[in-house]
């Protein structure tokens, strides 16, 4: 019997540190993803401010797209003390819903695209048919695409284009990004976490992710299955 309390004392010692592991990771995960929306939400509204708008319809879609931003990081504070509870099975409990691969991605991307060359970027796309339906959550992939943006902001060279592109290889949705690094990247050295979250979100999904950092340019594909 002691030996049997023994044991179940040491179970107990180690739930608890997985506990406070997980608690971590979220509250390191949380600040990341916050910082997204209000990056865009300040660019946004400093826009308006300076009055660099081309007439009233643009300042009034930028005061959309703020107020839009303003509800994620409501969505997200509402969900901060859910999220302690259900951080540990988040990705097993997340429902999928069937979306048209063609209109996936196609309104986000346009929206970082717009975000990015106010911020002083050149953005390419090319965007291929993909003619197949996706078994997805959105709300998981608006997280791992936010990650994505932010690290555009904080480590892409201004200096070179963002290139975007997705279609359909090998019955697979193929997202592409590839951006140059800023030469001073090293001042805000990452943590990885939103890489490390994108990852575990498309892997979910049952597809994969891919970054990767050769010379002056950093890329990253993202892969998931198409149902037709």
């Amino acid at each position: 019997g002691i030996d049997q309390m023994r044991r179940s004392i040491l179970r107990h010692q180690e739930t608890e540190k997985q506990v406070r592991s997980a608690n971590s990771e979220l509250i390191t995960a949380m600040s990341h993803d916050l910082r997204t929306p209000l990056t865009s939400l300040l660019a946004y509204l400093e826009i308006i401010d300076r009055k660099k708008y081309a007439d009233e319809k643009q300042m009034q879609e930028l005061v959309h797209k703020s107020i839009g931003q303003t509800m994620r990081i409501r969505h997200m504070a509402d969900k901060l003390f859910e999220y302690f509870l259900v951080y540990a099975t988040e990705w097993e409990a997340a429902a999928l819903e069937e979306a048209d691969g063609d209109l996936l991605f196609l309104p986000i991307l346009e929206d970082y695209a717009y975000s990015l060359e106010n911020s002083g970027f050149t953005v390419k796309t090319d965007f291929a048919q993909v003619s197949g339906q996706v078994n997805v959550n959105m709300e998981l992939l608006q997280r791992a695409l936010d990650n994505l943006y932010s690290n555009l902001l904080k480590y892409a060279d201004r200096e070179q284009p963002v290139c975007m592109s997705y279609g359909r290889e090998e019955g697979s949705y193929r997202l592409s990004i590839r951006n140059g690094i800023a030469p001073d990247q090293d001042k805000n050295k990452s943590t990885e976490i939103g890489l490390h979250t994108c990852r575990r979100i498309l892997q979910y999904h049952g597809g994969s992710f891919e970054a990767k950092a050769e010379d002056s340019e950093f890329s990253v594909v993202l892969t998931l299955p198409l149902e037709k």
